[in-house]
């Protein structure tokens, strides 16, 4: 939706275009990042040999306020500038997006000014819209136990379109849980069970930003690539066969890179772009301490969990599962 109002803040020239789209982005990069190294399990006991589960799931990732906006000063940018302050708060992708309350802003080429609008890139307004601040992740995952109570876990998401100029999603990802507990006498006969993850994915969108009228932007796309790792301790206690508590400890790191590449024409007043103009790299991590609970009737498994980090993550799953 801010697409043509981020076409005009590229004539502001690769420095200045980048730094707002990087700040205006964020939360979205971040909490997808946060988003997809999450929900790796519902329980710390590992599979028999040949065991398997699957299951869908959703990771939502609950933005922080603090992430809603970001501070614009004009010291950091040489085209662009608040018109009538040194700083403002502009709202990122996901904050509010009315017009009325964005400042105007003034773009400059060699001193000389060129243009004024009162349009600074508009915003999603995720919590009008849905009733809260959050970016959701589904994602289908399977897992399958190998040797010494070892399971190796798959998750992916099916490359799917969003209409034939919208864009293209895919994911994929694999991990590895271990049973400590084996290897601590007291632990096995607790009936507490102790894990150890592994896992990382790697999560790609791409969007078509051609114009429909002008084939020299024919090949304008842009490419958003994302790499997940998360290593946790798993602990776990099942009760009566039914239900499973389950909590962990960890790190998660994900990093990006967002690109927008081809040709795009641009005021003569301005510097012509260079040819893939924007070519930003984010990075994000976190400790997390999660909490959750798995409800098993028969093979069929529900589950749910808390995890607490700089983005908190709501987790669901729905599978079944065959020891």
């Amino acid at each position: 939706m801010a697409q043509d109002e981020l076409d005009l803040f590229l004539q502001a020239g690769v420095k200045d275009a980048g730094l707002v789209i990087q700040n205006y982005l964020k939360p979205v990069f971040e909490g997808v990042g946060y988003g997809y190294t999450n929900g790796w399990y519902h329980t710390a006991k590992a599979h028999e040999t040949l065991g398997f589960d699957i299951s869908v799931s959703g990771n939502i990732a609950f933005i922080p306020q603090s992430r809603l906006t970001y501070t614009f000063n004009n010291s950091d940018y040489t085209n662009i500038q608040l018109t009538n302050s040194s700083t403002a708060q502009l709202p990122t992708v996901l904050g509010p997006h009315l017009k009325g309350e964005r400042p105007e802003v003034t773009f400059y080429n060699d001193g000389e000014e060129i243009v004024r609008t009162t349009s600074p890139p508009g915003a999603i307004n995720l919590k009008e819209e849905i009733g809260f601040n959050a970016v959701p992740v589904p994602m289908i995952q399977a897992g399958v136990g190998v040797i010494k109570e070892t399971d190796l876990i798959i998750r992916f998401i099916p490359p799917i379109s969003f209409g034939e100029d919208a864009g293209r999603v895919s994911m994929f990802g694999w991990g590895i849980k271990h049973n400590l507990g084996q290897w601590i006498t007291l632990l096995d006969y607790s009936g507490v069970d102790v894990s150890f993850l592994a896992g990382f994915s790697n999560f790609k969108v791409t969007a078509d930003l051609s114009e429909e009228d002008d084939p020299a932007t024919s090949s304008n796309e842009g490419v958003f690539k994302m790499n997940g790792l998360v290593f946790q301790g798993i602990i776990s206690k099942e009760y009566i066969n039914v239900f499973t508590i389950y909590g962990a400890v960890g790190y998660s790191r994900a990093g990006s890179r967002t690109q927008v590449l081809g040709t795009y024409p641009i005021d003569p007043d301005f510097e012509q772009l260079p040819v893939d103009p924007i070519d930003l790299k984010y990075g994000t991590g976190s400790m997390n301490l999660t909490a959750g609970l798995r409800v098993r009737i028969v093979a069929l498994t529900f589950s749910s969990a808390f995890t607490f980090q700089e983005y908190p993550v709501l987790s669901l799953g729905l599978g079944m599962t065959v020891r």
